[in-house]
């Protein structure tokens, strides 16, 4: 720390121009700065820049810094400076009281807290400006920030707190040069990822705009732990059925990138409720279905049979309860009355007081959004029935009476478990299955494990969906069985059969002698299997001795269980409406989006790139 005593005599008259500021001693606590040839002093306490450095508007400022009033006599003080030179005084300057000017007391601060980094306001290079747009537009676009904020002057100001000198583009050079120049990066780095692979899978999903019909379908392409968007088509006035639309967007994504990249598209998961009939008409790929739909769908059958109930229509805030009137009031309409009644701002703060959390509401995106609603009835039950004892003035009790008495209700309450015990564990086979790092071999793991653990209640309606939607079909179970972890250990003699029946199908002589010693892990099998568990390695390191069978392997462990990260990334993508751009630009705005969320995923194959254990992620 260094003391600075306020100086009072002047050497010079401080009123005869801007040459004779230089000259006073009021100067203790200032930085002297240069801009464009002319003296700039700034506080070295509240670090405000003064341009009026005369005598008298020191010794106010520094009035100011010690009473903590506003005695501001320029308008202009607080400008960014556009190019300064800083001369900073570490000397302790003071002087003797003079009979004009009676004492002041010293001022104490750390002087090096204030001049120990350079200030920001050097100009930039046109290269360092290039670089700074470059990335505020990503961020702008990977965000999901709407364009028209560029030319908010809160923004503006922001961006001046941070570097002085640096101006924000307008929107016209976001949405034009630079969007342009993105989306050409983009595409090329795309380019780059293709030349290097030889064999992809096609994920396909489907997605609406405001809960309407399907408007729009989205491709990307994916191989060993990397994605890439490969095509976005706009279905809305498409006349002809979605099976005959699949079947000519994966006829014309496998031709597009068989002869610009030279790679072989030998799969196709689709995100689409299905039956046992082929998923597309294209009889030369594997075909899988999003795992991830299937366990929505089973959360939806779990509904309509325990609770009466259909989930067709979703409510949303504010929450509103539902009633079936032809099959009476069920357990969710029942909950979502006492959601209703927490969600008023006075009773939701109490429970928040005690200690509670805000009620989850179901959303139209999420089937496992009912085990959240059901988790926050269980959590919050005790506390809300503390608040619902508490009476008003006219002791009244400050909850409805018929929310009070579902509260104390041991039928409603014994339900409200019931049926958490149901969905809850169709919730955690969802979480996991949308995880990008998951294959079709983990979802059907995953699905077994279900089956193995689960209540008769339960047991019964989810085989009942996996034998409608197809789950254990050969794909699904061959990767199961030749996932080095799982090795099929969980399949039953009839599913060994489908799988050994495929292999004769698709295995030469050679893939069926490796296949033959994988099953019986001998040789170079029994070593691997002590040293790793992770497919792509374990099926690369086994691929100089097996070959076909390796190949093979690699191939259908590369399926993903999902295609859900498409439509948690595209979610947010609605830029037509957001931006109000014609339909190309909207289209590479959209490109440029997903390849920028998924290239932040890029390389985390075995890691848990979706993030977050919180049950509140369980519903994405």
């Amino acid at each position: 720390m260094r003391t600075f005593e306020s100086p009072h005599e002047i050497d010079g008259d401080d009123t005869t121009g801007d040459r004779n500021k230089l000259k006073h001693r009021y100067w203790d606590g200032f930085t002297r700065i240069y801009e464009n040839g002319k003296t700039v002093a700034q506080c070295c306490k509240c670090e405000q820049f003064i341009r009026n450095t005369a005598y008298v508007r020191l010794k106010a400022h520094r009035k100011k810094c010690q009473d903590g009033g506003d005695v501001s006599m320029n308008e202009d003080e607080n400008k960014p400076l556009e190019s300064a030179e800083t001369e900073d005084f570490h000397n302790i300057l003071s002087a003797s009281s003079s009979s004009s000017s009676p004492p002041e007391p010293a001022i104490f601060f750390d002087i090096d807290k204030f001049t120990s980094s350079p200030l920001k306001t050097e100009k930039l290079t046109k290269a360092e400006k290039t670089k700074l747009d470059t990335l505020l537009a990503k961020f702008f676009i990977a965000s999901s920030v709407p364009f028209a904020a560029i030319d908010s002057k809160f923004f503006k100001d922001f961006c001046g707190e941070l570097q002085a000198s640096y101006i924000p583009p307008s929107k016209s050079h976001l949405v034009g040069p630079l969007l342009e120049k993105l989306h050409k990066e983009q595409m090329d780095n795309n380019a780059t990822f293709m030349h290097t692979i030889s064999s992809a899978v096609l994920l396909i999903d489907e997605w609406k705009i405001q809960g309407g019909d399907i408007t729009n379908i989205t491709v990307l392409l994916h191989n060993w732990g990397h994605r890439v968007h490969l095509e976005s088509f706009d279905i809305s006035d498409c006349d002809t059925t979605l099976p005959s639309v699949l079947d000519e967007t994966i006829r014309r994504c496998k031709d597009q990138v068989n002869e610009t990249y030279k790679v072989d598209i030998f799969a196709v998961v689709i995100n689409t409720e299905c039956n046992n009939e082929p998923l597309v008409l294209n009889s030369d790929l594997m075909q899988s279905t999003c795992n991830a739909k299937i366990g929505e769908l089973l959360v939806k059958d779990i509904i309509k049979k325990y609770c009466g109930i259909s989930t067709d229509n979703r409510i949303n805030q504010p929450c509103v309860p539902r009633h079936n009137k032809n099959k009476g009031v069920g357990t969710l309409d029942n909950l979502y009355s006492i959601l209703s009644e927490f969600k008023r701002p006075h009773l939701e703060k109490k429970l928040c007081y005690l200690g509670g959390t805000k009620a989850k509401l179901p959303c139209d995106t999420a089937r496992s959004s009912e085990r959240d609603c059901l988790s926050w009835f269980r959590e919050n039950l005790s506390r809300m029935k503390e608040i619902a004892a508490e009476v008003d003035n006219q002791r009244v009790s400050i909850v409805k009476t018929e929310i009070n008495q579902l509260l104390h209700n041991d039928n409603f309450i014994q339900s409200v478990v019931n049926l958490h015990d149901l969905i809850n564990p169709v919730a955690v086979l969802l979480k996991n299955c949308k995880k990008s790092i998951n294959s079709i071999a983990d979802a059907s793991e995953e699905w077994l494990d279900l089956l193995a653990d689960a209540s008769k209640e339960l047991h019964d309606i989810a085989s009942k969906r996996c034998e409608e939607s197809n789950v254990f079909n050969k794909y699904a179970l061959s990767a199961n069985f030749l996932h080095p972890l799982y090795r099929g250990a969980q399949l039953s003699r009839e599913q060994m059969t489908v799988v050994e029946n495929f292999m004769h199908e698709r295995l030469d002589r050679d893939g069926l002698l490796s296949f033959a010693e994988y099953k019986k892990s001998t040789g170079i099998f029994e070593l691997l299997t002590a040293k790793t568990t992770q497919p792509d390695i374990f099926w690369n390191m086994a691929k100089n001795q097996h070959s076909s069978l390796a190949s093979f392997a690699l191939k259908i462990l590369m399926i993903p269980a999902s295609t859900a990260q498409i439509k948690h990334i595209v979610s947010n993508a609605s830029c037509d409406l957001r931006n109000q751009f014609n339909s190309e630009r909207s289209k590479k705005l959209l490109e440029v989006y997903l390849s920028l969320k998924l290239n932040d995923q890029c390389g985390e194959i075995y890691s848990n790139i979706d993030g977050g254990t919180d049950s509140s992620d369980d519903s994405l």
